[in-house]
């Protein structure tokens, strides 16, 4: 019974664990369905952010933005790619937030960073063994750096101008390839953060140098789309970790910022065991072999003697090849001693000693070896006038801050004036003293093709400034580095708004997909890029460019695009006009051809309807001149006046399409009586209705000054006539109503009718000229289908408006309008 009770007491227990759990699914996929929800772009960058083996987003930033996540109720989307991708991914949207971005002014007008660094660092400088003691010794190196980042700017504009360095920058995709390419020995050094040493990537056999470059903070950055309120919770959240010790702040970076140690005894405790057992297998041996040992002292000094001649040998053998190897050289070579101390040679240098020289650098200063160790100052002498107080000035530089030495600058001998480029490097004495070691080389022809590509860049920027069309320039990866005064007119930017990728915010926001995806390809394929997009500029004006450019490569390496832009905005007008025409041109030629086959149609219809009441004119003429009595004379009196009465109207109808036509019918304006053309125009229309089954009704006003209107009366006439003619046509039996009302600031008529009404794919052809809407029936009727036209024209000319309503079987009301005065 027990054992019965607690298994039905687990399965109570299972039921309410299900519950509960079904419970906090719902809760939760209710959260998750209402959570805000932002796209983060990931590239690998360790250990700030990247994807682990199994595909997850780790990292310290990462641990940072899930904890503002978690306590703001959002989802992260995290995205793998990377960084010159998400660079331009962020800008448009495609992506709502991207980590590590160091702060530039530049970068700030492109994205929104958040306003508290997240942490700060510095660029250092790492290398496969080699120790880096400065930045000049970055000079004719290749270095590697992450492609589109800001250390690529720092190194491709800051850093050369600063120091005067001549060096080759490599860009790579990722951090993963820069470390790889560091390792295969494809660059000599590579410029990361310094978090890289902190990273899975830092591999042992590398080296990190003590010099600190360009220190920065890093951010979170947000695409223009996110709204600032988000941006300001981040702020909010970030400034209460920072603020705890114990927050997941500080425990992520003791987590991602201290490199493992191994676990267990120090290794260098079993190398102090290794070598305390190897100094007493040494001694132990040592003892055993000492008695021997002294026995053959004196057998082996006499075998050192003749190895030490030996060896004496062999070194003045050597110094003879490096002597000769020096002298075959093609530049200068040469070692310096320069005094410690404040005493100076007149000359402006501290004291100096020539230590060594090769010819070649005696002959570069114009003098001899002998000479030059008598006089070690006759290369100063030798120097132009000009560039003596650069000389000097690096010379002190180098020597104060005991750094490389480095000088370009021409020297005068036997009156000839030729450049050369110095290079040396300090060694330190004890004392203090410092030996110099440097080389010196002929770069004349080099300065010589430097100025000529100097003078072709000025006229290539002078060429650009009055050119006619925009002119710009791209690295290999899109980043705009020029443009000309033109292209700035053109786009309505700055020269300084369109550098980099600044140029984008000139695109039309229509055009801008198109643009981007196709630079894009461009660049990747290295091929032309033609394509016609248009600027927004400031000022809402709207500029058509066709843009054209073309790959821009030295030795067949890819360095960029050259291109150009050209206004054709006023072709694209011109195209648009043209368009216009042809369009209007086509629909006036369906008009003209629908006129053609309606003029046919009526003159097909016009001598059906003349003919008809001639034949009846004629026929009963005849029958009048034999005549039997006077009943039957007045009958047939009666029928031609009828006829006579049709055709007169049929012939009315068309002289007035044609004055309508000419523009010759005139507006005759009076004073008259609405209520007395509704009664003219009702005892008219009584007697023709009278003989049918249709009754005639009239909805007036009372006979008051109210109903005065200021019109043309004799056209109001003919405007009822025509309606009230149409009503009667088409209502063999039913209803007519003919009336009218004021409104504010018009009279609004109308002639409704219960009769056939009119088919709803016929609306169109009411108003045609020359038509007659329902052809099965107008076939038996009399008509020209010109009346409705006619009371359209003569409503427009009065200053009205004319339209209808009709459903077939159930009758048609027109209605239409004429202003009080």
């Amino acid at each position: 019974m027990d054992r019965l009770k607690q298994i039905i007491q687990n399965i109570s227990e299972n039921k309410l664990i299900r519950v509960y759990s079904v419970l906090i699914l719902f809760v939760s996929a209710q959260f998750i369905v209402n959570a805000e929800t932002f796209r983060v772009g990931i590239y690998p960058n360790p250990p700030k952010l990247y994807f682990n083996d199994a595909g997850e987003p780790v990292g310290f930033f990462v641990d940072i933005l899930n904890e503002i996540a978690k306590n703001e109720g959002w989802k992260l989307d995290y995205v793998e790619g990377e960084w010159e991708d998400f660079y331009l991914d962020i800008q448009g949207g495609k992506i709502d937030i991207l980590p590590d971005v160091a702060y530039s002014s530049g970068r700030d007008t492109i994205f929104h960073f958040n306003q508290i660094p997240v942490i700060e660092s510095w660029l250092e400088i790492f290398s496969m063994g080699e120790i880096i003691s400065s930045v000049a010794d970055l000079d004719g190196t290749r270095i590697g750096v992450l492609r589109g980042s800001i250390q690529e700017l720092y190194l491709r504009d800051d850093l050369p101008n600063s120091f005067q360095l001549e060096y080759e920058v490599i860009g790579y995709r990722n951090y993963p390839e820069l470390a790889q390419a560091l390792a295969k020995n494809e660059v000599d050094f590579i410029i990361a953060d310094r978090f890289f040493y902190f990273s899975g990537l830092f591999d042992s056999d590398f080296v990190s140098s003590p010099v600190v470059l360009r220190p920065s903070k890093l951010h979170f950055v947000f695409s223009p789309n996110i709204d600032l309120s988000t941006i300001e919770k981040v702020d909010q959240r970030l400034r209460v970790m920072i603020n705890d010790p114990q927050s997941v702040y500080f425990r992520s970076l003791r987590q991602w910022l201290e490199r493992d140690q191994a676990d267990g005894i120090p290794g260098y405790v079993f190398l102090l065991i290794y070598i305390l057992l190897g100094v007493i297998m040494l001694f132990v041996v040592f003892t055993l072999l000492l008695r021997s040992a002294v026995k053959s002292h004196t057998q082996l000094l006499g075998e050192k003697n003749s190895e030490l001649e030996q060896v004496k040998n062999e070194l003045e053998d050597q110094m003879t090849f490096l002597t000769s190897v020096v002298q075959a050289v093609p530049s200068g070579i040469y070692r310096i001693k320069m005094k410690a101390g404040s005493v100076y040679h007149e000359s402006g240098m501290p004291i100096i000693n020539v230590l060594y020289c090769n010819e070649l650098f005696a002959k570069m200063v114009g003098t001899t070896v002998d000479e030059l160790k008598a006089n070690p100052y006759i290369p100063i002498n030798a120097i132009h006038p000009e560039d003596r107080q650069s000389f000097l000035e690096a010379n002190q530089r180098a020597y104060d801050r005991k750094e490389k030495f480095i000088w370009e600058g021409r020297l005068i001998t036997n009156e000839n004036e030729r450049w050369h480029r110095d290079e040396s490097i300090p060694y330190i004495l004890p004392n203090g003293d410092v030996i110099w070691t440097g080389s010196m080389q002929d770069i004349h022809f080099r300065k010589e093709k430097e100025e000529r590509l100097f003078e072709s860049e000025k006229l290539f920027h002078k060429l650009a400034e009055i050119s006619p069309v925009g002119i710009f320039r791209t690295r290999a990866n899109g980043y705009t580095t020029y443009v000309n005064p033109r292209w700035t007119e053109l786009s309505g930017l700055s020269f300084s708004e369109a550098l980099g990728d600044g140029w984008l915010r000139a695109v039309h926001p229509e055009d801008l997909n198109r643009v981007v995806s196709g630079w894009k390809q461009r660049t990747l394929d290295q091929q032309p890029s033609s394509v016609e997009y248009r600027f927004l500029k400031p000022d809402r004006t709207v500029v058509w460019v066709l843009g054209f450019a073309v790959p821009e490569k030295n030795d067949d390496v890819f360095e960029g695009y050259i291109g150009t832009i050209t206004d054709i905005t006023e072709r694209k007008i011109n195209e648009l006009i043209l368009e216009q025409k042809n369009n209007e041109l086509t629909k006036a030629k369906e008009k003209a051809e629908e006129s053609d086959r309606l003029k046919s149609a009526f003159l097909a219809n016009m001598s059906h309807e003349i003919r008809t009441p001639m034949n009846a004119i004629y026929g009963f003429s005849e029958l009048l001149r034999t005549a039997e009595g006077d009943a039957e004379r007045e009958e047939f009196i009666t029928i031609i006046k009828e006829n006579s009465h049709l055709l007169l109207g049929i012939i009315s109808d068309i002289l007035d399409v044609s004055r309508i036509e000419a523009g010759q019918i005139t507006v005759s304006l009076t004073e008259f009586s609405l209520n007395e053309v509704f009664d003219s125009v009702f005892a008219l229309f009584k007697t023709r209705v009278k003989a049918g089954k249709a009754e005639l009704l009239i909805e007036k006003g009372a006979v008051t000054p109210s109903d005065m209107i200021y019109s043309d009366e004799v056209k109001l006439r003919q405007i009822l006539n025509n309606l009230l003619s149409n009503a009667v046509k088409f209502t063999p039996e039913g209803k007519i109503i003919a009336g009218y009302q004021f409104k504010s600031d018009h009279i609004e008529l109308y002639v409704k009718d219960t009769g056939v009404g009119i088919p709803e794919n016929c609306f169109y052809q009411v108003f045609e000229r020359f038509q007659q809407v329902n052809n099965s029936l107008t076939h038996s009727l009399k008509g020209t289908g010109l009346g409705l036209s006619i009371a359209k024209a003569y409503v427009e000319m009065l200053g009205g408006k004319i339209w209808f309503e009709s459903q077939e079987g159930r009758g048609t009301s027109f209605y239409f309008t004429l202003p009080v005065k």
